[in-house]
């Protein structure tokens, strides 16, 4: 619903040019229906026969993006334009309030923007900060935590905010798996802050789908002589195990990624099949075959 000074211009390709005052706006979509891909900006589309768009937006309050990720609402100005079928939304948007779902925990809004400034693809930067209460480990009752969001609407980069009371190892553990929280100091951390950069690639590559804490019953993170390794480990029954581990050192153009099914015959004698994955199936290492024998003598 909105108010609308809109008036249409030319005959071949008419241009809707005007502005409109948005009274409310709901979006259910999930954010990669409705970014656009990134194309060409030097193609013109001499046979395009879409309408042509020139439209200032404005909307103060009653926004609303409801899907899977988030539920929040929104106020700003954005100035949407078609040209020979190509569109292009310049302009920003804040959040007023609302809620952001990662990984099954729901965090609140304390602000956030998305900046359209790409004129090649419909997918704004984005600047949130985001918080939730944790469980602590060594005190009672519950921490405060504040995330930062950055990045883009498809490619977020997620990592605690400045001056946060836990660790981003402390952080990546309880999103996986619901496990209490240490403050910031109470111990040792491995992590650097290429952790933060990498959560975005990390998580969404080998939990995919992902909603809920306490799904592995193994999470490990140590240190290997090239880089952080991460290991992850389900049961899908008694005797079947699925596993997966990757490097996560900023150094790696393209971290190690592996995979594991496990069988057990019995309690002593159990059969492994891995791959190492590198990005393509052309790049792929091969099949590993293990039989592994558990016998005291």
């Amino acid at each position: 619903m909105g108010d609308f000074r809109v008036k249409v211009i030319g005959e071949k390709v008419p241009t809707v040019n005007g502005n409109i005052t948005l009274r409310r706006l709901e979006i259910r979509d999930e954010f990669d229906r409705f970014v656009t891909p990134e194309y060409n900006p030097t193609v013109i589309l001499e046979d395009s026969t879409l309408w042509n768009l020139n439209l200032a937006i404005t909307a103060v309050n009653n926004i609303w993006i409801n899907n899977s990720d988030l539920n929040a609402e929104l106020k700003g100005d954005i100035h949407v334009e078609r040209q020979l079928g190509i569109l292009t939304i310049l302009g920003e948007l804040d959040i007023i309030r609302g809620t952001y779902n990662l990984l099954g925990q729901r965090f609140q809004f304390t602000s956030g923007t998305m900046n359209f400034q790409n004129v090649s693809t419909v997918n704004p930067d984005i600047n949130f900060i985001i918080s939730t209460r944790l469980r602590n480990q060594v005190a009672q009752g519950l921490t405060s935590v504040e995330l930062n969001i950055t990045g883009t609407l498809l490619e977020p980069k997620i990592g605690v905010a400045s001056g946060s009371v836990i660790s981003n190892e402390d952080l990546l553990k309880y999103l996986v798996t619901g496990s209490q929280v240490n403050p910031l100091g109470t111990s040792q951390s491995n992590f650097s802050q290429s952790l933060v950069s990498s959560l975005s690639s990390t998580i969404p590559t080998f939990i995919p789908g992902l909603r809920g804490a306490g799904l592995f019953e193994e999470l490990d993170i140590y240190p290997t002589p090239t880089g952080a390794q991460l290991s992850l480990a389900k049961y899908l029954s008694r005797s079947l195990s699925v596993s997966y581990s990757q490097k996560i050192s900023s150094n790696q153009s393209q971290p190690g990624r592996t995979i594991g099914v496990e069988y057990y015959l019995n309690n002593n004698v159990s059969l492994k099949v891995t791959q190492g994955l590198q990005g393509t199936s052309q790049d792929n290492e091969g099949i590993s075959f293990d039989l592994n024998l558990n016998y005291e003598y």
